[in-house]
C-alpha cells in the first residue's frame, strides 16, 4: 500500500467510526427528544412521515450521484447534516416542540443516504486489491463507531440533557465532510 492509500485508509477508518457514531447517536437522541415531547401514540405517524422523507431523499441522492461524482456530492450532504444538527440545537431552545419533529425528519432523510454515500466514495477511491483489506477494517471501525455513538448519547444525555447531544452530533458529519 502506498502512502496515499495509507492516508486514505486512516481517513476511511475515522469516517466510518464518525458516521456510525452519528447514526446511532442521532437515533437515540431523536427518540429521546420525540418521546419526551409527544405521546407514544403519535410515533407511528412520525415514522411514516420519516419514511416518506427518506424515500424522497434516496431518490434525490440517486439522481445527484448519477450526475456528479460521489466525492463531490457526499461531503456536501455531510455538511448539510452537520448544519442541521446545529440548527436543531437552536430550535430545541427556541421551539422545543418543533425540534424533535425536525430532527426526526432530518435523521430519516439523511441517515441511510449518508452511510450509503460514504461507502460509494470508498468504493471509488480504492483499487479492488487494496479495497479488500481497507474496507474490511473500515467495517470494524464502523461497528466501533456504533457502540461509541450509543455510549455518547447515554452519557451526554444523562449529564447535559438530550439537546446537548445535538452539538456533539454536528461534529461527526462535519468530520466526514472534511
Amino acid at each position: 500500500m502506498n502512502r496515499s492509500d495509507s492516508t486514505a485508509s486512516l481517513l476511511a477508518y475515522a469516517g466510518a467510526l464518525a458516521i456510525l457514531a452519528a447514526q446511532v447517536g442521532s437515533r437515540a437522541t431523536r427518540d429521546a427528544l420525540y418521546l419526551s415531547t409527544f405521546e407514544v401514540e403519535t410515533l407511528p405517524r412520525m415514522m411514516l412521515a420519516s419514511a416518506a422523507v427518506s424515500l424522497g431523499s434516496a431518490l434525490l441522492m440517486a439522481r445527484l450521484l448519477g450526475r456528479f461524482h460521489p466525492d463531490r456530492v457526499v461531503p456536501a450532504v455531510f455538511a448539510v447534516s452537520a448544519s442541521l444538527f446545529v440548527a436543531e440545537w437552536f430550535l430545541a431552545r427556541a421551539a422545543p416542540e418543533l425540534a424533535p419533529i425536525v430532527l426526526y425528519l432530518h435523521v430519516g432523510a439523511l441517515g441511510a443516504v449518508l452511510i450509503s454515500g460514504f461507502w460509494s466514495v470508498l468504493n471509488e477511491r480504492f483499487d479492488p486489491y487494496t479495497g479488500k483489506t481497507v474496507l474490511g477494517h473500515t467495517a470494524a471501525f464502523a461497528a466501533l463507531g456504533g457502540v461509541l455513538g450509543g455510549l455518547s448519547a447515554e452519557r451526554i444525555g444523562a449529564l447535559y440533557g438530550a439537546p446537548a447531544m445535538l452539538i456533539f452530533l454536528s461534529a461527526l458529519p462535519a468530520l466526514c465532510a472534511a
